[in-house]
């Protein structure tokens, strides 16, 4: 399968996972979702559904940091 044939909850997990491995390296965050949204962004429309990878992306970018 590729494209819309794979399932809408599959293409949204795939980036979450993404995220989620890269963010859990280390207890340096910041770094890390830098470097994940950086992945992410280079991925969408290739490894990643591009309208899935920019909301996220775009949802993200706005999240405070933790403690703030």
């Amino acid at each position: 399968m590729k494209g819309e044939e794979i399932p809408l909850i599959s293409r949204v997990i795939s980036v979450a996972e993404t995220y989620e491995r890269i963010v859990s390296r280390t207890e340096n965050s910041a770094k890390e979702k830098k470097q994940a949204l950086e992945v992410i962004a280079k991925g969408a429309g290739k490894r990643f559904d591009l309208n899935i990878a920019a909301l996220f992306i775009q949802v993200m970018e706005k999240e405070p940091e933790p403690g703030k």
